[in-house]
């Protein structure tokens, strides 16, 4: 409990090639967690959330099967290369994509054929998507065994969170916390993100009287809870691109 200044550098890392098998088991684990990913044509900015929905054999190679989305098939016509890119984030938080070139789309039901990619690329620098919180979005934590803090949230990530306080609190960048929880409205009811540890990676006064800025880096985080944070940012992700997708299709030429 309390505060301990600790300094945790941060390293950037060179990309992963996932190859062969091990690819192709990839894939099949994604297919059977349902897990979400975003598909994007290239040099557009057409983007969709999506699903990977299976792996079927024809002839010599193997057709990846991608959950049909609407407006995809106008969206996609001009393409002379084919290709899609497809992005997900896996449990640890690192960036994963391929590219696939599609081979062709039905209808009945909505899928997406594409030739099943050779490699897959990890990105090993963890990179999140940032949320702009919700009014009643709070982090709380103790600065001090007694001393419990409570915090309006501005926004947040699988990596961490940024908030405001109406007075300067007894922090200083790399002071570590512990017993952190955070607390996100969510359809009626409130999801609850405890966080064993972060670390305090910013420390600014605003400009505006009775307004200072603060940001947290997550350290360690279970991972029941990292996968209930990770669902409800994919899903915020999934409806804010849907919503994108509505407003492109409607000025869409095609």
């Amino acid at each position: 409990m309390g505060v301990r200044r600790t300094i945790y550098p941060m390293t950037d890392q060179p990309a992963e090639i996932i190859r062969g098998e091990k690819a192709t088991d990839l894939l099949r684990s994604l297919i059977d967690s349902r897990h979400l990913c975003k598909i994007r044509i290239p040099n557009t900015p057409f983007c969709w959330i999506t699903m990977l929905t299976g792996i079927r054999k024809e002839g010599d190679s193997n057709s990846l099967l991608i959950d049909g989305v609407p407006g995809f098939e106008p969206a996609f016509a001009p393409s002379k290369d084919r290709e899609v890119v497809l992005e997900y984030m896996d449990s640890g938080g690192a960036l994963c994509h391929f590219n696939a070139r599609v081979l062709k789309t039905t209808r009945d039901p909505s899928v997406i054929w594409a030739k099943c990619p050779e490699v897959i690329h990890r990105v090993q620098r963890r990179r999140f998507y940032r949320l702009k919180a919700l009014g009643g979005t709070e982090i709380t934590f103790r600065t001090s065994p007694l001393k419990e803090e409570k915090a309006k949230v501005i926004d947040y990530s699988l990596a961490g969170v940024a908030f405001f306080t109406t007075r300067p609190l007894a922090l200083k960048v790399n002071d570590r916390l512990e017993d952190l929880s955070l607390k996100i409205p969510e359809k009626g009811d409130q999801l609850t993100v405890p966080i064993p540890f972060a670390v305090v990676r910013r420390v600014d006064s605003t400009g505006q009287p009775r307004s200072f800025l603060y940001a947290l880096e997550f350290l360690q985080m279970a991972e029941d809870a990292r996968k209930n944070l990770a669902r409800h940012i994919f899903e915020k992700q999934r409806l804010l691109l849907r919503k994108i997708g509505k407003n492109l299709a409607s000025s869409n030429p095609f």
